[in-house]
């Protein structure tokens, strides 16, 4: 180990390790603390200056007591990241923030519940703390990962209520994160919830700490998505095309000055492996949930066992919500029997409407710009602007000067419109599209993009450096943090999301629905809003009668209600 460590003490790891080392440490879910694996602790070094610190009131005052306090206040940290010799420099306060107080106060507050613990720790603690763990080059400081290390083993507890998992502070009983549950001892052998919920991520290191050691399975995994079929410039490959060669084991490092490339062994994909394309002799596809329908499941299950394989795996996971959860309890009806041919509705009219505003827009968007500038490159969503220009009438594209184009142009669109939509389409729902398209078309473009509602500022910050305990909690991975403010938008993206537009895709939007509201049910049977499944209501009587009902009474309640909407629809 010394010899490893002299040959390697000044080699930068590479940035995918790091971005792992980091994620391992600092994931909310799947991290090591969350799985009850390792903490951040102090380095042997460090203990004899821990023990020296003052007593804090209300508290156990020995050497471990003050030690589980100090590895308290550096979970904080480690929410914020931990920087490591070699770590790139763009991460600085993106991946890895500081902190200009490093009080965490609220957090704080929740080991330290005597006022005058509190008060020796900010006061005397914190400095004596700061040097000890702190990066003080860069402001704000930031915790360094060579002033920490790796607590494995010991004690664990998990709150009840909100399933936070930490190390004990040695006094304290509550719960680190949520502050309302007690805390209770977790035996991670041996606790059954933990075990169905971790065990599945925590086995492979357990496997490897085992007398004897069972080592790892390392296995390579790359992504097949649309994304990546546009040809590199340097090579006669996509990104997608290099990845299912390598996924076949097919050596692709004899191209001169090509980075050495390794053998795939999982292909994440998207539905581009189910238009036909054909990667040899594959035994084996897991799909993450359940596909639309059966065509669909046989078109992404007949990539295996091609070539002559004689057998092949295959193996859906069924997610939370209705649809997986049909078919995972059904799963004949995903699996077996013929598939149904597919069906092209002509004589809805919402979906009628739908185009109609779509060549409008389109018919408008000609008038106003024939020309394109072929050095601006404009991505798809930002041909029609922004919502804020449509709205104010900033842009070439504005509200009311489309209003006045087809008023302008109201003969000829209408003509155009009346040539093109589908026969099968009723005379009356064909005379009502033809004499409101133009009042209706402006309406829905309004309500989806907020027209006639004054703009709010969002409310300032608080005076002073920070914002009160600002980063304690940063978001979940892939957790949308982004302004929702429509006029931020771009007016494309806005009038699809709001279903102005057609769109081609698996319906993925969420219904509306009111079980225990009385107040908001009416008399009669489920009323739909102006928005088809944006919004309904159950009638009185059965909104009264679930207070008496237990949990899974509600659920059947609710499914089969759902599944009758659903049928209507």
């Amino acid at each position: 180990m010394q010899d490893l460590w002299q040959d390697n003490r000044s080699t930068i790891p590479p940035r995918s390790l790091l971005e792992e080392i980091v994620k391992t440490i600092t994931d909310r879910w799947l991290g090591l603390e969350s799985l009850a694996l390792a903490s951040i602790a102090e380095r042997p070094t460090q203990r004899d200056a821990i023990g020296k610190l003052p007593d804090l009131a209300g508290l156990p005052n020995t050497p471990e007591a003050k030690a589980s306090v100090v590895r308290a206040w550096l979970r904080n940290w480690v929410k914020k990241g931990v920087w490591f010799d070699g770590t790139p420099q763009e991460w600085w306060g993106n991946k890895v923030k500081g902190n200009a107080s490093g009080k965490f106060e609220t957090a704080m507050k929740r080991v330290l519940a005597d006022p005058a613990a509190r008060k020796t720790f900010m006061e005397q603690w914190l400095p004596a703390l700061r040097p000890l763990f702190l990066d003080t080059s860069v402001n704000p400081p930031r915790l360094g990962a060579k002033t920490v290390s790796l607590a494995l083993g010991g004690d664990w507890v998990r709150c009840p209520l909100c399933k936070s998992v930490h190390r004990p502070v040695l006094g304290v009983s509550r719960c680190l994160d949520c502050d309302e549950g007690t805390s209770v001892p977790l035996d991670t052998l041996n606790d059954q919830v933990f075990e169905a919920r971790k065990g599945y991520y925590r086995r492979g290191v357990e496997q490897a700490f085992a007398d004897p050691p069972e080592p790892p399975m390392a296995l390579i995994a790359a992504e097949h998505t649309a994304q990546l079929n546009a040809t590199q410039n340097d090579s006669a490959f996509s990104k997608a095309e290099e990845n299912e060669l390598l996924f076949q084991d097919v050596d692709i490092n004899w191209r001169p000055n090509a980075p050495k490339a390794a053998a795939i062994d999982i292909l994440s994909s998207t539905t581009t492996m189910e238009v036909g394309i054909d990667i040899g002799a594959l035994s084996g596809v897991a799909l993450r949930n359940m596909p639309p329908g059966r065509a669909n499941y046989q078109q992404r299950a007949g990539r295996a066992g091609r070539r002559g394989n004689a057998v092949a795996t295959v193996i859906a996971f069924g997610s939370a919500d209705s649809h997986d959860e049909h078919y995972f309890r059904r799963p004949a009806e995903m699996i077996s029997g013929p598939v149904v041919d597919p069906r092209l509705t002509l004589d809805n009219p919402d979906i009628v409407r739908r185009h109609v505003y779509a060549f409008l827009l389109q018919r408008y968007h000609q008038a106003r710009l024939p020309d394109v500038d072929p050095g601006a490159q404009p991505d798809l969503f930002s041909v029609l602007g922004s919502v804020a220009n449509f709205r104010t009438g900033l842009g070439i594209l504005n509200r009311n000067d489309f209003k006045h184009w087809m008023n302008e142009n109201a003969t000829t669109l209408r003509t155009r419109v009346d040539g093109w939509i589908p026969t099968q389409l009723s005379a009356v729902d064909r005379a009502d599209i033809l004499a409101t398209m133009f009042d209706s078309c402006l309406r829905e473009i309004d309500e989806a993009i907020d027209y006639g509602i004054p703009e709010v500022d969002a409310p300032p910050l608080p005076a002073g450096d920070e914002s009160p305990e600002a980063g304690e909690d940063p978001a979940a991975d892939g957790e949308d943090q982004t302004e929702k403010r429509p006029e931020r938008a771009m007016l494309l993206d806005r009038l699809l999301y709001s279903g102005v537009l057609p769109r081609y895709a698996f319906p993925t939007d969420v219904a509306t629905f009111h079980v225990f509201d009385v107040g908001n049910s009416t008399g009669g049977w489920p009323v739909f809003s102006s928005h088809p499944l944006k919004a309904f209501r159950l009638r009185s009587a059965i909104c009264a009668r679930t207070a008496s009902l237990d949990f899974r009474e509600v659920l059947h309640l609710g499914s089969a209600l759902f599944a009758n909407v659903r049928r209507a629809v």
